[in-house]
């Protein structure tokens, strides 16, 4: 005897089912591909077939035996199933008898010990039996229950026209319509007010009023819900998320893609950029604990920190694509009390700056000309070969980096300090000594070198302007520390006039001062992450590792990214006016950012009307228009 080791009959493959020898039987076909049915699929099909011939009464499980008209039992073979449904016969009494995969008390499925579940199957394979007969009585009584059950828990199984069943009444009293003659007053179908029960339940609902409210209640009370349940709430913002980012994220494990939309939503609706504060504002049901450790599995993903890099080029492939132009502005930016250091490319707009690519190395690396090499060659895989790219920096980019921006044919705009010398025809001059030729007008200086290195030494143009004073006035409360030095070079900073050098004379010098002054946008747009404040709150974060850092900063990333663009598309529609203190209409009052956190706060709905694919095509048409000054 085989035992165990015995191969599966040719009738338990879905792909060899027992042929029906009476070829005239309406059911030859469901008999023919039995083996691929849905055990309860199949189960229901029976019995309402049988319910057809022979007006069999509603299911129960005290008939007797002999008027069942569907009979299981258990499959003796131990081979592994492959389907719910190993054979299906009809007895001469034109009763059903189904052969299960499942729940029986001999086969694969048996708790039995393995002798007699090989004596079984032996016995089966000849025919004889009837010890697997006397098995089967108590294998049909325990896969009907399992039938029952499974019907009284649908109830698209148990409804009947008109709402007579048993389980409508009672759907009937969640809405004051339980009693017969309440129902017959109504004008309308009374069972079509089943699909609004759960509305219909809130208090202060009377059966008289429901009918003619029905239309404001289904739009206004599931609206009060959204915003009643958080679960309800973060589901457009989630929807937003997957929608937008489901091309970006495409070579990602489907498991992480989840997660990492999952943190962004969280990021959306409240979050900190901390571990903790991300798990606490997770949807589901599992325990705050298990969410907590969920997101710190995904921080720690190593294959996720390796390819974050490439998330980063496809958003920025995604976001600059169709822009015969864009201005990039790029800066460094201390991350977790110094520890590291981030570097990042984000695309000049109006307003808030896009974030679109960032790279954290320890503090040791800052102002690195490698990894400004690396940065800058894993962005320049992104842009076509025909954009034109311009970018902004400020002071702290010196040296190499001119090279490395006009080696890749690219036009930068960058501040120089006072520390350095240039010559535009007239001997070598200090930077700081320029500030007497400096006027509320930009002027321009002329074409000459920067640098009187010679290893060192860049050619291009100069340009210089003074803005005129804020009226601004020092300010500090009692619980704020004191630090003289940091005040001192913050003024002097500021007082100082913005001697420019760019390597292209396509602008006018309003127009170099009007990009360059674009270079904010990246400052605010690192607030809007680490300030706990006005931001995401990352300043409070204790990760210890460059890789979850990256995580992290990349969850910012896109947190940013769909509430920017958000924003944008609500702005358009005219939506940012109910949301203003004033009726100002001839300029901007509140941020694309805080714009797309009041209406998820407080009509989460809209968003289900946004597009942001479409919202960036708009971005992407009006990009130059948006940013050049002429």
């Amino acid at each position: 005897m085989d035992g165990k080791n015995r191969a599966a009959s040719s009738y338990l493959s879905p792909g060899n089912p027992p042929a029906d020898k009476e070829q005239n039987d309406p059911l030859a076909q469901v008999f023919h591909n039995a083996c691929s049915y849905n055990f309860f699929a199949m189960a229901e099909l029976l019995h309402r077939l049988a319910k057809g011939e022979k007006g069999t009464p509603e299911l129960s499980l005290r008939d007797d035996p002999a008027q069942e008209t569907l009979r299981f039992s258990a499959d003796a073979s131990l081979a592994f199933p492959c389907s719910d449904i190993s054979a299906l016969k009809r007895d001469t009494s034109g009763a059903f008898r189904m052969t299960t995969t499942f729940m029986g008390l001999q086969g694969s499925q048996s708790p039995l010990p393995g002798y007699y579940l090989d004596h079984l199957a032996w016995k089966a394979v000849h025919e004889q039996s009837p010890v697997g007969d006397f098995l089967d009585m108590f294998s049909h009584r325990l896969t009907q229950f399992v039938w029952h059950i499974w019907r009284k828990y649908r109830y698209h199984i148990s409804f009947r026209n008109g709402g007579v069943d048993a389980f409508s009444q009672r759907m009937y009293s969640l809405v004051g319509l339980g009693h017969r003659q309440l129902r017959d007053k109504l004008a309308i179908n009374h069972s079509k007010m089943l699909a609004y029960s759960g509305i219909l339940a809130n208090p202060g609902r009377s059966p008289e009023e429901s009918p003619e409210n029905k239309t404001g209640i289904v739009r206004c009370d599931l609206i009060d819900c959204a915003n009643n349940f958080k679960e309800i709430t973060t589901m457009p913002a989630r929807s937003l998320c997957q929608n937008f980012l489901n091309n970006i994220l495409a070579p990602l494990h489907l498991y992480r893609q989840k997660s990492l939309i999952d943190a962004t939503n969280a990021v959306i609706n409240g979050a900190s950029l901390t571990l903790t504060s991300i798990g606490r504002h997770l949807t589901g049901t599992a325990s705050v604990k298990n969410k907590i450790k969920r997101v710190d599995r995904l921080l720690g993903n190593r294959h996720l920190q390796n390819e974050v890099s490439t998330i980063f080029q496809r958003i920025t492939q995604k976001i600059t694509r169709g822009m015969s132009r864009v201005v990039i502005l790029i800066d460094w930016s201390a991350y977790h009390a110094s520890r590291f250091q981030l570097l990042r490319a984000s695309l000049a707009c109006d307003g808030r700056s896009l974030p679109l690519m960032s790279c954290v190395v320890p503090s040791s690396q800052t102002a690195n000309a490698d990894v400004h090499e690396r940065f800058l060659e894993s962005l320049a895989e992104c842009f076509s070969p025909g954009t034109d790219v311009i970018v902004i920096t400020d002071a702290g980019f010196q040296g190499r980096w001119f090279q490395q921006l006009r080696s890749r044919g690219w036009t930068y705009i960058c501040r120089v300090l006072g520390n350095h010398y240039y010559n535009v025809g007239n001997g070598w001059e200090k930077v700081s000594d320029s500030g007497t030729k400096a006027s509320t007008t930009a002027i321009y200086l002329g074409e000459g070198l920067l640098g009187r290195d010679k290893n060192a030494q860049h050619e291009g143009h100069f340009y210089l302007y003074k803005s005129k004073p804020k009226g601004r006035r020092f300010k500090r409360s009692k619980e704020r520390a004191t630090r003289p030095s940091v005040t001192a070079k913050a003024r002097t900073a500021g007082k100082s006039p913005w001697f420019i050098f760019t390597n292209s004379t396509e602008f006018s010098p309003k127009q170099v001062m009007k990009l360059y002054s674009r270079r904010m946008q990246i400052e605010q747009n690192f607030r809007d992450e680490k300030n706990p404040r006005w931001g995401f709150g990352l300043r409070f974060g204790a990760s210890h590792s460059s890789g979850r850092v990256t995580v992290l900063s990349l969850i910012a990333t896109l947190a940013s990214i769909i509430m920017w663009l958000s924003g944008f598309s609500l702005e358009n529609k005219g939506i940012h006016h109910k949301y203003q203190a004033n009726t100002v209409k001839h300029r901007r009052v509140i941020s694309l950012l805080k714009l797309a956190e009041n209406v998820i706060r407080h009509s989460p709905l809209i968003l289900n009307t946004l597009s942001l694919d479409a919202g960036l095509k708009v971005l992407q048409q009006r990009y130059t228009n948006m940013i050049m000054v002429y």
